[in-house]
């Protein structure tokens, strides 16, 4: 089965770069720079760490980089990712499965580029080995994607399947156990990191629609992160953010 591809895209803004640069340089196909003048473009790629000598440059005017990008603050340079590569679940047992201590995020219908990045980028930091995402209503990897993530969105493999129930038994074979963020079902109980298990999936679903009620059947556990009663939901990223917290504070 073939890695499912997203099309070309544009990345903005130096920190975002220049961490793809870092150890994915040959992602990038080519560099704009928005109404900068040789000498300036000199100047400016000087202060990048690991700009790369050889590479195609072009000066563009503010109306291009309006047209790619939206009305951002692109800090000037603009860089032409060619394509994203998803991979399939066949591909990420073979490459990243680990005999123990695999934390993974299932995203079930997270449509809001924001909330995917920031979630990409707390996984990064958590070390989570695999995101699965659902073909239909998610959120695409798309420059907004890269931008939130801090450019660690080759950091993390992003798994695409066409069914996260399907997928929810293959991790089970795979000795997961799944644990569903969700404060309104009665199976809910407050997690804390003693509940882990060294194979852990968590399920977060949309903050309109949460996780679907198929997906809550068929996860061994509904947890949820207690708050006040004045707020009624954290944000996606961050429940999630929490949970990988609590799991790696176990299995440091």
């Amino acid at each position: 089965m073939n890695n499912k591809k997203e099309k070309g895209f544009f990345i903005y803004g130096k920190n975002v770069i220049s961490e793809v640069l870092k150890n994915n340089a040959n992602k990038i196909k080519k560099f704009y720079f928005v109404d900068l003048k040789k000498a300036e473009v000199k100047n400016f790629t000087s202060k990048i760490e690991n700009f790369p000598k050889k590479v195609e440059i072009e000066i563009v005017s503010k109306d291009f980089a309006f047209k790619k990008v939206g009305e951002v603050n692109h800090q000037n340079i603009l860089a032409q990712i060619e394509n994203f590569e998803y991979l399939n679940f066949d591909n990420w047992k073979n490459n990243f499965l680990k005999p123990e201590k695999n934390l993974v995020l299932i995203l079930d219908g997270i449509s809001d580029v924001g909330n995917l990045g920031a979630i990409v980028r707390s996984a990064a930091a958590f070390g989570v080995c695999g995101i699965f995402l659902e073909e239909k209503n998610s959120a695409p990897v798309n420059g907004a994607v890269f931008k939130s993530s801090a450019g660690n969105i080759f950091s993390v493999p992003i798994i695409k399947v066409s069914n996260i129930n399907n997928l929810i038994e293959k991790l089970k074979k795979e000795k997961f156990w799944m644990y569903a963020l969700d404060g309104k079902s009665e199976r809910s109980e407050i997690f804390s990191e003693n509940s882990f298990d060294t194979n852990t999936a968590f399920v977060l679903g949309s903050e309109g629609g949460g996780v679907s009620v198929l997906t809550l059947k068929k996860s061994d556990f509904i947890i949820n992160i207690p708050i006040l009663k004045k707020v009624e939901s954290l944000n996606v990223s961050v429940s999630a953010g929490i949970v990988m917290s609590k799991y790696r504070e176990k299995f440091l």
